[in-house]
């Protein structure tokens, strides 16, 4: 309020009065806010169907997806394998683990301090030989103080770049004493990664033959470089890590144990029928949320009973329902043929249960066919659905094409209500300005009548003496 008077002249409360005044002249734009807030509600509601729309789109895509159909594997022992089948793998193996892959390690006898005296040769090799054929690494060690040092061992083993990826070294302290020995064992398995250790002079105590028993005097073998190996159907297949890939028609398993078992792993492939089902549910379900909905936004008393877009899109999704869709060239079905039916209220609802499941049960593939596959060029309903839900919510769609045409109106309100803010903003200026000057006028009088009154009363005065 830019201007006040407090009608000190007049007595009268100009501040109440041009309130009120400008009070009403506000309420002239009421109707125009409250379209606005109208214009607001249906953009919410247009909103509403377009998360319908969308929702009915994923839910038949759900049910586009089986047509490429499952891949179902069962294996009567997951302790001894784990296996899984290829898409499309249709066949029963019966498996059995013989042998599981392994690492070669081998470890020393214990040396006191992890010492081994050099026998008056301060400079010896030591020849690591690994996988088949054979590839040899010389190693030149030299010794420190009349020993070699286990120490230094390992690290020239995991130093050498050319071992890096086929063996490793490390030197432990055997429970209970000081001695120390050395452990050289292959990173991977398999039987191609055996390796053997020769060594000159004192080093000779490390020695290891892979053609010579597992033991010897010095040097222990814990473990050898194996295969896996494992039959399938009675045939003998071998891996050197206890992985097989896709071995045989699309079988790929891992071995977990040795046993005197088999496992028996059957793979099957197609379109399941309780899961068919599930999802043709699914999909009358949105269906029907979505067309309630766009009824309900077409009663006479709904935000937006007025609007045409809730008829359009409704008629729309039912036509293209009732044209149905082919599953095979020629061949044209239709939601009765499913046992499927749209009522008079326009609720898509299952006519026939028994029709249904026989259909789904006899041909599911024939089932996904007519509501369409995830592929070019599909013809099925959902399809067909798709295409015109992407024309009614696209850019240029007509809930888009609406909102646009709401979101404008807004504007416009908008910028009514900033003009109109200024015109009541100058009402009430000239309002404060015409009532100033009233006061003025009333005061002005006011004294021109308390002057008169005074000199009335001294005429009278004068008179009476």
């Amino acid at each position: 309020m830019g201007i006040t008077a407090n009608g000190s002249g007049s007595g009268l409360n100009i501040n109440s009065i041009v309130s009120q005044l400008v009070s009403l002249e506000q309420q002239r734009f009421a109707p125009k806010a409250v379209k606005q807030a109208e214009f607001r509600d249906r953009i919410s509601l247009f909103g509403a169907i377009k998360s319908n729309l969308s929702s009915l789109q994923d839910a038949g895509n759900k049910l586009r997806a089986l047509s490429g159909g499952s891949q179902t594997t069962t294996n009567t022992d997951n302790s001894l394998i784990s296996a899984t089948l290829n898409k499309g793998t249709i066949g029963t193996f019966e498996i059995g683990v013989t042998q599981l892959s392994g690492k070669q390690s081998i470890q020393t006898i214990g040396y006191a301090g992890g010492l081994i005296a050099d026998g008056g040769n301060a400079s010896e090799t030591l020849t690591i030989e690994v996988g088949d054929p054979a590839t040899p690494f010389v190693l030149s060690l030299n010794s420190e103080g009349g020993n070699f040092d286990l120490v230094d061992v390992a690290s020239a083993i995991n130093n050498e770049a050319t071992l890096k990826d086929s063996i490793q070294a490390r030197v432990e302290t055997i429970a209970g004493g000081s001695e120390k020995r050395l452990v050289i064992e292959s990173k991977t398995t398999g039987a191609d990664k055996a390796f053997s250790v020769t060594g000159t002079g004192a080093l000779a105590a490390l020695n290891f033959d892979l053609t010579q028993p597992a033991n010897n005097a010095t040097v222990l073998r814990t473990q050898s470089a194996q295969n896996a190996q494992a039959t399938i159907n009675g045939t003998a297949y071998e891996s050197s890590s206890n992985e097989f890939s896709n071995v045989v028609s699309g079988l790929s398993f891992t071995a977990l144990k040795t046993a005197g078992t088999t496992a028996v792993v059957t793979g099957t492939f197609g379109v399941d029928n309780s899961t068919v089902k599930a999802r043709i549910n699914e999909f009358v379900t949105s269906y029907n949320k979505t067309v309630a909905n766009l009824k309900q936004n077409q009663t006479k008393d709904a935000r937006l009973g007025k609007e045409a877009a809730p008829g359009r899109i409704e008629a729309g999704l039912r036509n293209i329902i009732a044209q149905g869709a082919q599953t095979d060239p020629g061949v044209q079905k239709h939601l009765a043929d499913f046992g499927l039916k749209i009522d008079k209220d326009g609720v898509m609802v299952f006519d026939d249960t028994a029709k249904f499941d026989a259909a789904v049960a006899a041909d599911p593939q024939a089932a996904v066919k007519f509501f369409g596959a995830q592929t070019a060029n599909d013809t099925g309903l959902i399809s067909k659905l798709n295409d015109y839900i992407g024309t009614v919510t696209g850019t240029d769609g007509l809930l888009e094409l609406r909102n646009k045409s709401l979101n404008d109106a807004i504007r416009r309100i908008d910028d009514d209500r900033l003009r109109f803010n200024k015109r009541v903003e100058g009402l009430e200026q000239r309002l404060f300005k015409q009532f100033a000057a009233l006061d003025a006028s009333i005061a002005s009088l006011q004294s021109s009548q308390n002057l008169l009154a005074q000199r009335l009363d001294a005429l009278n005065s004068q008179q009476r003496r």
